[in-house]
């Protein structure tokens, strides 16, 4: 079984992904994180830069051609960072805010 620990290892490049997801398929909750963007005061999390380079190569070892961007809590109502994501990501892309 492939679990979301296999994923986030073979997305690493640590283990070898024996398995591509099916054409088409979509990360459905990812979060993209910059410190070139504002948090939000009260924000608890506060984790390093996971930029869009970043995940680009994750959505290539694993094989996802479409993705949708989560607004992470700690840019509060602040959803410059999702949108600029959304943006430089292309149209097989989707905000949540």
């Amino acid at each position: 079984m492939v679990t979301r620990r296999v994923f986030i290892s073979a997305a690493a490049g640590a283990t070898l992904l024996r398995a591509r997801v099916p054409a088409h398929s979509a990360d459905c909750h990812l979060h993209i994180y910059e410190s070139r963007f504002p948090v939000d005061p009260k924000s608890t999390l506060r984790p390093a830069d996971a930029t869009v380079a970043d995940y680009r190569l994750v959505e290539k070892r694993l094989g996802f051609t479409r993705c949708v961007v989560v607004q992470p809590s700690t840019y509060g109502v602040d959803n410059r960072c999702m949108l600029e994501a959304v943006r430089e990501l292309g149209r097989d892309a989707r905000g949540l805010r």
